[in-house]
């Protein structure tokens, strides 16, 4: 792959996907179910995280690749709201999609699992250690007759995101998409 086209690569998937935020739950400002939530506020959780971020302005160091190619750099985010897209996009409390996720807990874990076929966001785990949130995990498809598209999104407070996605579009073939973003200390 050339340069021009590696460069171009990196740029629109930085601007496409990305996130890190740095935070714990719960807190006041952020309960993992409000009140008026049925289920854990994921947009809510990312948007706190994204006006964090905003405020601290920290590095990250970030990967990404598509197939075979691989770029990395230290790096700013300008717009942590677009940089947190993924998840923030993955919000389950859509008022029509009350009751539409099983719900299981355990003692340091909370998952959804989507119960309808049609809904993008199929799983969220929810890890947590002593009251403090230690990974999220998603898991979103879409498809249709001409595209499909997988995503596993993980998020790891304090540390690393990763991204991992793969898309199929009838005549065009598979891509995989990873991003990897870790703060830098």
């Amino acid at each position: 792959m050339d340069q021009k086209h590696k460069g171009w690569v990196l740029g629109t998937l930085l601007c496409a996907v990305g996130f890190f935020p740095t935070a714990c739950l719960p807190n006041k400002d952020n309960e993992a179910i409000p009140e008026n939530k049925t289920y854990f506020d994921i947009k809510g959780f990312f948007l706190h995280q994204a006006d964090s971020l905003q405020k601290s302005n920290p590095y990250i160091f970030k990967e990404v690749s598509q197939d075979t190619a691989l770029e990395a750099r230290k790096m700013q985010i300008a717009n942590w709201q677009n940089e947190l897209d993924f998840f923030i996009s993955s919000d389950i409390n859509k008022s029509d999609w009350i009751g539409e996720f099983r719900v299981d807990s355990t003692s340091n874990q909370i998952s959804y699992t989507s119960k309808n076929p049609e809904i993008r966001t199929k799983l969220i785990k929810i890890k947590h250690y002593k009251g403090r949130l230690t990974h999220i995990h998603i898991e979103n498809r879409d498809s249709n007759s001409l595209y499909r598209s997988t995503e596993h999104l993980d998020y790891f407070p304090d540390s690393m995101y990763r991204i991992s996605k793969e898309q199929h579009v009838r005549l065009l073939g598979e891509k995989k998409y990873k991003i990897t973003g870790s703060l830098n200390k």
